[in-house]
């Protein structure tokens, strides 16, 4: 994740490193650090919590940013 991006609710998931929480899917509780130097504690849905570096997770995209394709009408 960009340190610019860390924002607290944004939806985010872990990358691979080792403690179990690899794929893990959860939201940005709070942001700790200076810019340069980025941590941000996430909550899984399932309701444990972490510290990760900004680099250890990554953004999920939001589920309906991109639109459905219309359905076809015959004529």
């Amino acid at each position: 994740m960009r340190r610019e991006r860390a924002l607290v609710g944004k939806t985010v998931r872990a990358r691979g490193d080792g403690s179990g929480f690899r794929g893990i899917v959860g939201s940005v509780l709070r942001c700790y650090g200076e810019p340069e130097y980025l941590a941000v504690e996430v909550v899984a849905k399932d309701g444990r919590s972490r510290v990760f570096w900004h680099h250890e997770v990554e953004e999920v995209e939001a589920r309906g940013k991109h639109p459905r394709p219309r359905a076809r009408t015959t004529s």
